[in-house]
C-alpha cells in the first residue's frame, strides 16, 4: 500500500512509504521527537504536526481514490518549446465550454478530490481561466498552476494571488540565457525572469521547474543561484520524458547515469550548505543507498500516479491516463461529455492498463525479480512504453 502526505494549507502531496507513514504519524501525535534533520527537511517543505495529513492509497471496488485532477484548459501557447510534453494539439472534439468546465469542477468536489492544476498550453492564455480559478477556490480546492512566466505582468501576477492560487511552477531550463532560450525561444529568459518576480512581490510560493537533458545539467548550480538571488522557495529538477516533442530529444539528450549521479551530488551540497531554495530531484533508481533518513523524509517515491490518483482532462473532454499520453490519440476513449468522471477512472481501457502496470505483481524483465521493486513500481512506464511498447516493461533508465 502507498501512502500520501498531504499539507492541508497548500494541498502539496507527496509519497511515502511504510515506514515513513508509521515514523511520520506518530510525530504528529506528538509521540516522537526524533531526528531533527528529517524534522528540519520537512518543515523546508512546508509541513508541521498541525498542517500535516497522512493518506493511505484507498480503494473502492478496485478503483483508487483520485487525490489530484490536471485540468488542461487549452493547448494555445505563446511558445514552442522544443521539448514540450504536448506535441499533436489537435482537438479531437470541440472544446470544452465554460459551463461544462464548471460541471467538471463541481463533479471533481463530489467525489472530494482536494486538488486542481490548470495547466495547458500556456493555461493563462485561456480566457476563462481566472474565472475557472475562483469557481475551484470558492468549491475548497487547492489550486496550482504552472506557466512559462513569459506571459506574466505584474496585474497578472496580482490576479494570480488574488484567485487563491497556493503554488505556481515557472519552467526555468538554463541558467544562462542562451541554454534556456535554445529551448524556447529569443528573449523568454528574461521575460520569465521578470514574471517570477512580479509572482514573488505578491507573496507567491514559486517553485522553478527544469527539465533535465544534456545541454543544461551542469547549469543546476547557476539556476539555484539564481532563485536564491530572487527568494525562490524550491527548485525542482526533473529527467526528460519521451512526451509530446520530448519523444524527439529524448534519445540524443537524455541523460544518463553518470550524468545524474553529477547533478545528484550538486544537488545534495547544495541542500547541506544552503536553506533556500531547497532543490530536488528525482531518485533515478538509488535504492541500494537509502537509509533510516531518507525513508523517513517525505520524499520516497511513491510510483507512477497514472491510473492510480491523478485524472488527466484534455481542453476537448478527453481524459489521458498519463501527461505523457496527453496528445496521444491511440489512448484517448473517453470523454466527460460521454460518461461520468467516476467511470472513466474505473472503466476507461488506457487507465486500467497503466493500473495494471503500477502493480508490481505485473512487472516484467528484470523488474520482476527486483528487490526494490516495492519502492521504484517500475519506473516511468511511459519510457518503458516508448522504448519497448509494452508497459510493464523495465525503466529503459534503471540501470540496475
Amino acid at each position: 500500500m502507498n501512502y500520501y502526505l498531504v499539507n492541508i494549507d497548500t494541498g502539496h502531496l507527496v509519497g511515502c512509504n511504510l515506514i515513513a507513514a508509521s515514523f511520520i504519524r506518530e510525530w504528529i501525535k506528538g509521540g516522537v521527537e526524533g531526528d531533527r534533520e528529517i524534522f528540519a527537511e520537512m518543515a523546508r517543505r512546508g509541513f508541521s504536526r498541525r498542517n500535516t495529513r497522512i493518506i493511505a492509497e484507498c480503494y473502492e471496488n478496485g478503483t483508487p481514490t483520485i487525490l489530484a485532477a490536471q485540468l488542461n484548459l487549452t493547448w494555445k501557447c505563446n511558445l514552442k518549446c522544443k521539448h514540450c510534453y504536448v506535441g499533436n494539439n489537435m482537438l479531437l472534439a470541440p472544446p470544452l465550454a465554460f459551463d461544462e468546465w464548471v460541471c467538471i469542477i463541481q463533479e471533481l468536489k463530489n467525489l472530494n478530490v482536494p486538488r486542481i492544476a490548470f495547466l495547458g498550453g500556456e493555461p493563462i492564455l485561456f480566457k476563462y481561466f481566472f474565472d475557472l480559478s475562483q469557481v475551484a477556490r470558492d468549491q475548497g480546492f487547492k489550486i496550482l498552476t504552472s506557466t512559462n512566466g513569459t506571459q506574466i505582468d505584474r496585474q497578472t501576477a496580482r490576479s494570480i494571488k488574488q484567485a487563491g492560487y497556493t503554488e505556481v511552477d515557472v519552467s526555468l531550463d538554463g541558467g544562462l540565457p542562451s541554454t534556456h532560450e535554445a529551448l524556447r525561444g529569443y528573449g523568454t529568459f528574461r521575460k520569465t525572469l521578470q514574471g517570477i518576480r512580479f509572482l514573488l512581490e505578491e507573496s507567491l510560493s514559486v517553485k522553478t521547474a527544469t527539465v533535465l537533458h544534456k545541454s543544461n545539467f551542469r547549469e543546476v548550480l547557476e539556476i539555484a543561484k539564481i532563485a536564491e538571488q530572487m527568494g525562490v522557495e524550491h527548485c525542482f529538477f526533473n529527467n526528460l520524458v519521451p512526451g509530446g516533442h520530448g519523444a524527439d530529444l529524448w534519445r540524443s539528450e537524455r541523460l544518463d547515469t553518470a550524468e545524474l549521479e553529477e547533478v545528484k551530488r550538486v544537488v545534495f551540497r547544495w541542500n547541506q550548505l544552503h536553506e533556500q531554495p531547497r532543490l530536488f530531484m528525482e531518485l533515478h533508481f538509488d535504492y541500494k543507498i537509502l537509509d533510516r533518513k531518507l525513508l523517513t523524509v517525505p520524499s520516497s517515491y511513491a510510483g507512477c500516479k497514472a491510473g492510480r490518483r491523478e485524472i488527466l482532462i484534455r481542453p476537448d473532454g478527453y481524459v489521458a491516463p498519463c501527461p505523457l499520453f496527453l496528445t496521444n490519440p491511440v489512448v484517448l476513449k473517453s470523454n466527460v461529455r460521454d460518461m461520468s468522471i467516476l467511470d472513466i477512472w474505473s472503466k476507461d481501457s488506457a487507465i486500467l492498463q497503466f493500473r495494471r502496470a503500477n502493480d508490481e505483481a505485473n512487472l516484467k524483465g528484470k523488474c520482476s525479480n527486483c528487490g526494490f521493486k516495492s519502492l521504484c513500481k517500475g519506473g516511468c512506464h511511459a519510457a518503458a512504453y516508448h522504448d519497448s511498447h509494452d508497459l510493464c516493461n523495465p525503466d529503459p533508465r534503471c540501470p540496475q
